[in-house]
């Protein structure tokens, strides 16, 4: 085989391999993921635009279908790429996954607050420049690892994060008596669409001055 052949050759296998990755397959999920705000919003959506061209499929319906046909097509996925996986992670190319394919219209705002006198104050909202208490320690990246808006159930170091914000605030500020840490999650819609004036309080902790 000539040169230009076998480079032809390559870059076919190539195109194809990668190809087959970046093929937009349901994945497996779970009946907790579906139960989540951005995935029934989804679903909603799915059936209006479903049902507009002539396939009539109810949210219910069309969940069970997700279920039932997300688990084998990833099985498949999975079958396929195994022999390939030792260049793929010797190459450091097999990420698959769509990076904010999907934007979330269910997003949770990181807050802290502290009581003084006799009501709470914001110390800190999430890209709030106006209340931007520890901002610098606090961008999102450095707590994803510790809380992840996409789950209703925090890890185990979430305990330990609402610790070490209750202690760097009480020290920052003498007067404080109590901290409280909460996510709070809005609803955002498109332009034309009405305002969601939702404000859920999600996963408040409470953490008082430790006597002296």
């Amino acid at each position: 085989m000539n040169p230009a052949r076998a480079r032809a050759t390559v870059l076919a296998v190539v195109i194809a391999i990668y190809g087959f990755i970046a093929l937009p397959l349901p994945h497996s999920v779970r009946e907790a993921d579906l139960k989540r705000p951005v995935a029934r919003a989804e679903l909603q959506r799915w059936s209006k635009w479903l049902s507009k061209a002539g396939i009539s499929r109810d949210e219910e319906t069309l969940r069970q279908n997700v279920l039932r046909i997300g688990k084998p097509l990833a099985s498949f996925r999975k079958t396929m790429l195994t022999p390939v996986k030792p260049i793929l992670r010797w190459t450091g190319t097999g990420q698959a996954w769509g990076f904010f394919n999907t934007p979330d219209a269910f997003p949770d705002q990181l807050q802290i607050e502290g009581w003084k006198d006799s009501d709470w104050e914001v110390l800190f909202a999430a890209l709030d420049p106006e209340r931007s208490f520890l901002s610098s320690k606090l961008q999102y990246r450095r707590i994803r690892g510790v809380y992840d808006g996409n789950t209703d159930k925090p890890g185990p170091s979430y305990k330990n994060f609402v610790d070490w914000v209750a202690a760097e605030t009480f020290a920052a500020h003498p007067d404080l008596v109590r901290v409280r840490v909460s996510f709070i999650r809005t609803h955002t819609t498109p332009p034309g669409r009405k305002a969601d004036d939702m404000h859920e309080v999600r996963l408040r902790r409470v953490r008082s001055r430790p006597r002296q």
